[in-house]
């Protein structure tokens, strides 16, 4: 997996990808980083491209300065897409 970083809208945001094939996003949930998944996502790489983020306010992602609700985070993977120029 290859470590990668950009900024959107002030948030430094971690990412990991590897693989090649159809595109999975892979968010985690609870307080984990993408890394602890290191062993599933080395699998699903097999067989996808893979890109899994640090969620804000996780792993070595910034944490935003106010409070997100699911919209805020919501609104900011879509930026995230954007950014990487994800058609599917």
């Amino acid at each position: 997996m290859e470590r990668k970083e950009v900024t959107i809208n002030g948030i430094k945001l971690n990412y990991y990808e590897s693989g090649s094939g159809r595109l999975l996003l892979f968010l985690h949930g609870g307080r984990l980083r993408a890394s602890i998944f290191k062993k599933t996502l080395n699998e699903l790489s097999k067989k996808y491209h893979i890109i899994a983020p640090d969620i804000p306010g996780y792993g070595d992602s910034s944490t935003p300065k106010e409070l997100w609700s699911f919209k805020d985070y919501a609104d900011f993977f879509v930026s995230f897409i954007k950014n990487l120029n994800i058609k599917e």
